[in-house]
């Protein structure tokens, strides 16, 4: 690569590779999460590492992007410091360890009448920052606009494998 080029990726490369790395962590439970400062090479996401920082997700996801752009002014601080210096050491990824996720891998989380409450909710919680809430009624797919536990005057009757919610849908 004849260019110095490099990218943040909100995830501890090589783990995480796609264009929704925060979002799949919270989906598979991942309780770390990471920034990763990678040189760019002709496919995405698996350049030579250059420097990662990872942090705990915590409850709270609306402080993700905070944390993210905090440690990101730190990266790109230390990369100019030491770009400056001629002391850029990269780290090649081991792409054995790589994962990678898109846009169509979101459909293992629509939700269907096997998920639990807990389950229901947790994915709740992370599609409220990352929508759309997808649910599955008679094989068609509607977006989730918002839930109940108690019976609502405009919300469809929706039996998980352990209890039953009241959503509103978008048709």
């Amino acid at each position: 690569n004849e260019y110095n080029i490099y990218n943040l990726h909100p995830s501890l490369l090589p783990k995480y590779r796609g264009p929704y790395p925060v979002l799949f962590q919270l989906l598979n439970n991942e309780h770390i999460l990471g920034l990763t400062l990678h040189k760019m090479d002709s496919h995405f996401d698996t350049g030579d590492i250059y420097l990662q920082e990872q942090f705990s997700i915590g409850e709270n996801y609306q402080l993700i992007n905070i944390k993210l752009f905090r440690l990101s002014i730190k990266l790109i601080s230390i990369l100019i410091d030491n770009f400056a210096k001629c002391t850029i050491n990269l780290t090649p990824q081991n792409h054995a360890q790589a994962t990678y996720y898109c846009k169509k891998d979101l459909d293992k989380y629509i939700i269907t009448e096997n998920f639990n409450l807990h389950e229901f909710q947790r994915l709740s919680k992370i599609f409220s920052y990352f929508p759309p809430f997808k649910v599955l009624i008679d094989s068609q797919v509607y977006n989730i606009k918002s839930y109940d536990i108690s019976p609502t005057p405009n919300g469809k009757k929706f039996d998980l494998c352990d209890s039953t919610v009241y959503i509103n849908i978008d048709n």
